[in-house]
């Protein structure tokens, strides 16, 4: 709700925001209104199915998107001290550690196919990426690095999909407070919509 409020979705007609956390919510914006689904769970993004192949919940999108999990399995493959230190875990991206890059580039891939399933489904502008990783200028310009890989190795989806816009939230890891004032301030009536 912030972000369609004051942030990055502002003004946009049909937009989604991704959150990157422990697992992965999501806000989907269809005629500048929220869906919230026939039971109130539109956007419940980490319970998709993106692995067919694993088994359990190893096959679902919170497993696989998980930024948490990606800053811990990157901490444990560079014998990092705290498997929970994300800024560590960047420093070592940013001096292109290969192992990190690796694990990092597989990550962004498969968050880049998520917002592809999701862009077939229902052809939006632009997605904010959200979450406390989105604050790392690195994560969108690889998550749009990937989707155009992914458009590239599929010329067929590429000539058939319109390519959305990739963008950093602008509330960040904050946009559930802001989110709530907005909610708070419709409800008073002291927003009108």
């Amino acid at each position: 709700m912030a972000e369609l409020w004051l942030g990055t979705l502002k003004n946009k007609k049909n937009s989604a925001a991704i959150i990157l956390g422990t697992g992965v919510g999501g806000g989907i914006i269809i005629n500048n209104q929220l869906l919230q689904g026939s039971h109130f769970q539109s956007g419940e993004l980490s319970f998709m199915v993106n692995n067919y192949q694993l088994k359990g919940y190893d096959k679902m999108v919170w497993m696989s998107c998980s930024s948490v999990k990606m800053i811990e399995q990157i901490a444990t493959a560079l014998n990092l001290p705290d498997k929970k230190d994300g800024l560590a875990v960047f420093e070592q991206l940013n001096l292109k550690n290969k192992l990190a890059w690796d694990i990092f580039r597989r990550y962004c891939r498969r968050v880049a196919y998520l917002i592809l399933n999701v862009q077939s489904v229902i052809d939006l502008s632009i997605y904010a990426i959200g979450g406390g990783i989105s604050a790392q200028s690195l994560l969108i310009e690889t998550i749009n690095q990937q989707y155009d890989e992914i458009l590239l190795e599929l010329p067929l989806i590429k000539k058939t999909l319109t390519r959305p816009e990739i963008r950093t939230a602008r509330f960040e890891n904050n946009a559930n407070l802001y989110g709530a004032l907005y909610s708070l301030l419709q409800q008073e009536d002291y927003i009108n919509d």
